[in-house]
């Protein structure tokens, strides 16, 4: 069964909540109206988290930081591959000390706590100071099963999981099916907009989550282009289904922006506009608007007016290319930070292959310039 009939199928049964938020909405009286249906699939973490893949790597971040012999010993022989989560535990009488790549120290001392019943206050991680925290280490399941296996052996444990157990019990993003509408005037400008999304939320293991907050991590309710559009709504349908959700990467964006640029340029295909023109009109002229989401309490469109106009010129956007040779635009904010990207492409044979790439990025004053153009080149990548 397609991912798309999965979705409606399910969703004839379990409609569970629709949250709209905005202004009146209005499709009827639009001179031209557009729909769109894209699903996005479930995600493995595996496929972009890093760990360190050299056993030098991890000898030279334990020498800086750890003082313990035995976990020295144990790391100086850890070769982890892309796709493997790590756990060093060492547990001793009313003692545990864990060193490892993960997001939250504090949620692998709550999961040691709740196997071995040492007092937090006695348990110490070490957090590795290389990154590889991403979504998925929010999540401590390989941080219990360390301290489980080394309270039981009374040993150092270093716990490894192959690719075959990362996948097996992953926490994957959630797949989910959009349903996007777009109302435009006689001049073309998008006066309604309309999002549908049907998935299973990843909230759904939360204790005393009420049925009607379950949207709250796969909708923001003040992303684009909210305030940027008069008629503006956002329904959600949870669709509960077995497999284990939890957060990948930039969580809901990683759908979300998507969608929403893909469908952008299906409007501007469908009414004869130009793609960039379309943004900027929509963008507007900078000002701060309010933000309730991740990461900041304003979104200014203007800094995305600015880097996609910058994306735009530095790749040559308008110029003549060869047949089967385009150039596509996508932006997005998120977390606080503003960031663009326009890519080249060629498509022959039905294959398309990517000839160039210009990404840009606004996220206020930059302490660690070189941090940042590595962490745009490998999520781009």
């Amino acid at each position: 069964i397609s991912l798309p009939d999965l979705f409606v199928v399910r969703l004839i049964a379990t409609v569970v909540h629709a949250k709209q938020h905005g202004y009146v909405f209005r499709l009827v009286g639009s001179h031209v109206t557009i729909e769109s249906f894209q699903g996005v699939p479930c995600l493995c973490s595996a496929d972009t988290r890093v760990v360190q893949r050299h056993s030098h790597v991890w000898k030279t971040c334990v020498e800086e930081i750890f003082d313990v012999l035995r976990i020295k010993s144990l790391m100086r022989n850890t070769v982890a591959k892309e796709d493997q989560t790590v756990a060093i535990l060492e547990i001793e009488p009313g003692d545990g000390r864990f060193a490892l790549c993960l997001a939250r120290g504090s949620d692998a001392s709550r999961a040691a706590h709740a196997v071995t019943g040492i007092p937090r206050e006695n348990i110490h991680v070490e957090m590795t100071r290389v990154g590889g925290g991403f979504g998925r280490r929010l999540t401590n399941d390989y941080v219990a099963e360390a301290a489980m296996i080394s309270k039981k052996t009374g040993w150092p444990i270093k716990l490894v999981w192959s690719r075959e157990d990362d996948v097996k019990h992953d926490f994957y993003r959630p797949a989910g099916l959009h349903e996007m509408h777009a109302g435009l005037d006689d001049d073309g400008n998008v006066v309604a907009w309309s999002q549908r999304l049907a998935s299973a939320s990843k909230y759904y293991r939360r204790p005393n989550m009420p049925d009607e907050n379950l949207y709250s991590p796969e909708l923001y309710l003040d992303d684009f282009p909210r305030n940027l559009v008069e008629n503006h709504r956002l329904e959600y349908f949870h669709n509960p289904i077995g497999i284990p959700r939890g957060s990948w990467r930039a969580p809901a964006h990683t759908a979300n922006a998507f969608v929403i640029q893909s469908f952008i340029d299906e409007i501007a295909h469908e009414t004869g506009q130009d793609p960039l023109q379309l943004r900027l009109d929509i963008y507007g002229e900078a000002r701060e608007l309010p933000y309730s989401n991740h990461g900041a309490d304003t979104f200014n469109p203007g800094r995305l007016s600015k880097l996609v106009r910058f994306v735009a010129e530095r790749i040559g956007y308008g110029k003549e290319l060869p047949k089967g040779r385009g150039i596509g635009l996508a932006s997005h904010f998120t977390f606080g930070g503003y960031s663009a990207h326009a890519i080249e492409v060629t498509v022959a044979n039905g294959q398309l292959r990517i000839e160039r790439i210009v990404a840009a990025i606004d996220s206020g004053l930059i302490v660690h310039p070189n941090a940042v153009e590595a962490q745009l080149q490998g999520g781009t990548i």
